[in-house]
């Protein structure tokens, strides 16, 4: 059994390790990001496992006249102005950001973002699988800083 000297030395050893909490946020933001766009832009499915919603008749039948019908499942595709505008970025060493870039000639993002959940419900929020995984990203990072 190690002594509380040995044991406060690995704590230390470990916080050390940690000079750099970016590497883990990075991790955890790149990881939610792969996997929500997974869920909203391809599965189109909420942040509660549902669908999103469905797309009327007449939508359908718009987009198979431009080519982009996939699903009749509502999957935020239509312009792919939010796909391409989730992104990460590094804000400090302490600090990584996962949201929508604002993009000034095409409207405000976080405003149709706003839209889209007051109409369909929570979309963007991790989902419990997601946030079940960002545990075990922790977990392994924090089982390699006191090994």
């Amino acid at each position: 059994m190690p002594t509380a000297e040995q044991t406060i030395r690995e704590i230390q050893t470990g916080l050390r390790n940690l000079k750099d909490p970016s590497k883990l946020l990075l991790t955890l933001a790149t990881q939610q990001r792969s996997d929500s766009k997974q869920r909203i832009f391809t599965d189109g499915q909420s942040s509660f496992g549902g669908a999103i919603g469905t797309y009327k008749p007449s939508t359908i039948k718009a987009k198979k006249r431009k080519g982009r019908f996939t699903s009749n499942k509502i999957n935020l595709r239509n312009t792919e102005q939010l796909v391409d505008a989730y992104e990460i970025e590094v804000k400090s060493k302490n600090r990584v950001v996962l949201g929508f870039a604002e993009l000034r000639d095409k409207g405000s993002n976080s405003k149709i973002v706003d839209f889209l959940e007051d109409r369909f419900g929570i979309i963007f929020a991790p989902t419990e699988k997601e946030l079940q995984r960002q545990d075990i990203i922790i977990d392994q990072f924090t089982e390699k800083l006191f090994t």
